[in-house]
This record gives C-alpha cells, structure tokens and sequence, in this order.
C-alpha cells in the first residue's frame, strides 16, 4: 500500500506500508483517484509551512476520493468485489492505493458516472447538506460567494434544486468557467453588482438567502446582510472558524445555519467507524445519502464535474500536488491524485495532466 502523508513542517511524501486488512463491517477499497481539498488541506498545510506545528507525528492526507472494492466484511452488504465507489470522511478516507472504510462511509457509483468525477462525492455531499441546513426551494433567490470547488458545486445543485443563484468570486477566471458550466446566468466578478441584481430578480425584496462558500469573512463586503429579505437565510459552507459580521442579522431575524461538512453522521464513531445508520425516516439526509443524491445528480447530468478539474498528478508526483494548491492556490480549481496511475480512464484538464 502506498498513501500520501504530510510531516509537521508542512512537507508532502508518499510512503509505503503494509496491506490493510478489511474489518466485519468495513469495505476494501482500491484507491482509483483522490480529490485534493483546496480549502480544507491547503490552508492546514499552509499554517503548519509558515509555522511548524507543536505536534511532532506525520499524518495521511485527504478526505474523498474514489475506488473499486477488493473485499466487503460479511455484514458491510451491498457491496461486491469490482464494484466501483465513492468514499468520504477524514480520517477514515485519505489519499492511499488501497484503504479500508466503514459501510456507511463507500457508495456505489452509478452508471455512467467515471471514478476521477465520482471522487468529488465528499465535496459533493458537503454543498448539498449546506443547501439542505437553509432549506432552498423551487423559487428562491440565492446569493453565493465563493466558486471553488464545493461552491461550484453548490451553485450547480441550487440551480438543480429550481433556485435562481447570484455567484460572485474575487477571481475573474473562476466566475468564466461557472459561466462555461451554466451561461447566461447572473456571475458577477467581485461584488458590486450584487445588491442591484438582488433586488432585480426579486422586484426589491431582496435575496431569500445568501450562501458563503469561502474561508474566512475578508472576502465578503461587510453589508453582506443588505442583499436578503426579511427572515433570510444563510449558510456557512467556508466551514471558517472566523464568523462573519452580520450588521443588521437581528433586525432581520436572519436565520445562519452552521454546515458541519456532509452531513449527520460526520464525526460520529457510531456511524463511520461502527457502521451504524441513522433510520431514514428520522434522518433522510445522512452523509452517505447525500452523496448517493450527488452521483445521480451528477449521472443525470445536472451537475458538471468536468470543468472544475484543473490538474491531476499521479500519486509519485503528489508533493508537487500540494506544492502547486498550496504555494499558488489561485492557479488551481479541482486537483486530483491518480491514484492508480494507467487503471482507469483520465479526466480531461484545463491544466496538467495526469
């Protein structure tokens, strides 16, 4: 086995090791291709390079990728020898050529849909679960910033879901693929737009709710809070542990919804490590369900993975992966790690390639 692992200073390596086994209630999952978290991974790989981290262990990199299974446990049904997956879940899911993950952790991939896609299911599930926290219906009106990859997405499955999404990015070549992916909608390069359009598309109600899809509040203008109607919503999808002013959220009654990443059952033992399923009638959108609900988003061609990927390198070459996302993040979008370089079909990249 072979998985990509950081050490404290911020340096990426790819080391050797021995054959997982597969426990009862585990998959065995032959890594096909790994999706490098451009927020999450970066920026904790960043801290650690600009100053070393106190914790002196090395650790596996990674959270959502895509495989094929080796061996299912006896009570991890469904799943057969060659079936391909999805899987997500830090720090169960990691960057590795083989790997084994709990049942509720792998999803079948559907027909159709091909593994280097299918290894944004986690990114997938995280953007649909913070459009599920602000309940988006047929109709609403949505303000978005942030187009990175969990926020093209989002923008996509909003658009899906029958809402009508303002996007907004600080980089005009991320707002020109997402106007590639869906043209003749309202993207808009930087912010001062916004408001105006806002109150366009809603006869001056303003916006139902606004999504924030960055890491920090810096990027978005202090009156953010301006453009949503009375009782908006917002989501928190940066997953920042900054909180963004909210100058007028009282008065209001603005409704801010927190998104922990793709859903119930994130972080729960329980679910992920126990193999234990929340019942669907009390809990319908677990993080295994919404990305099931992703891939047949992404099968039935609602949502478009394929523009998103900018680069992809085979795992050998993976320290100059994070190089890249890390040292110059605004020369990537989606980065991918094959890896099982020459097993499965490639995607096509705006940038390098596998």
């Amino acid at each position: 086995m072979r998985v990509v692992m950081h050490r404290p200073d911020g340096s990426v390596y790819v080391k050797d090791g021995p054959a997982p086994e597969c426990g009862p209630r585990q998959v065995l999952v032959a890594g096909a291709y790994g999706w490098i978290s451009s927020g999450t991974e970066s920026g904790f790989l960043r801290r650690m390079r600009a100053e070393r981290s106190k914790d002196p262990k090395d650790y596996w990199l990674g959270y959502t990728a895509s495989g094929t299974v080796l061996r299912a446990g006896a009570e991890a049904p469904g799943f057969e020898p060659g079936m391909p997956v999805a899987i997500y879940g830090s720090p169960h899911v990691y960057h590795a050529t083989e790997l084994p993950v709990g049942r509720n952790l792998a999803v079948p991939v559907p027909s159709g849909v091909p593994l280097w896609a299918a290894a944004s299911a986690g990114l997938g599930a995280i953007a649909l679960h913070g459009l599920r926290q602000i309940n988006v219906t047929f109709g609403d009106v949505i303000v978005h910033y942030g187009l990175g990859p969990v926020g093209m997405l989002a923008v996509q499955l909003a658009e899906a879901m029958g809402a009508t999404v303002i996007a907004s990015d600080l980089s005009p070549e991320r707002v020109a693929v997402l106007n590639e992916v869906l043209p003749g909608r309202a993207h808009v390069a930087g912010q001062a737009d916004l408001k105006a359009l806002a109150l366009e598309k809603t006869r001056g109600r303003g916006a139902d709710a606004v999504v924030l899809a960055i890491s920090g509040p810096k990027a978005v203008e202090d009156n953010f809070t301006e453009l949503l109607r009375v009782r908006g919503r917002v989501s928190l999808l940066g997953g920042s542990d900054e909180f963004p002013r909210l100058t007028g959220a009282a008065r209001k009654e603005l409704d801010v919804k927190f998104v922990h990443a793709g859903g119930p059952g994130r972080r729960d033992p329980q679910y992920e490590v126990e193999g234990t399923d929340y019942p669907a009638g009390y809990v319908p959108w677990t993080e295994a369900r919404n990305m099931e609900a992703f891939l047949r988003a992404v099968a039935a061609g609602k949502v478009q993975v394929a523009p998103l990927v900018s680069h992809c390198f085979p795992i050998d070459a993976a320290p100059a992966a994070w190089d890249l996302v890390v040292e110059t993040p605004q020369k990537t979008l989606g980065v991918l790690v094959d890896l099982a370089p020459g097993k499965h079909p490639a995607p096509s990249a705006r940038g390098d390639m596998c």
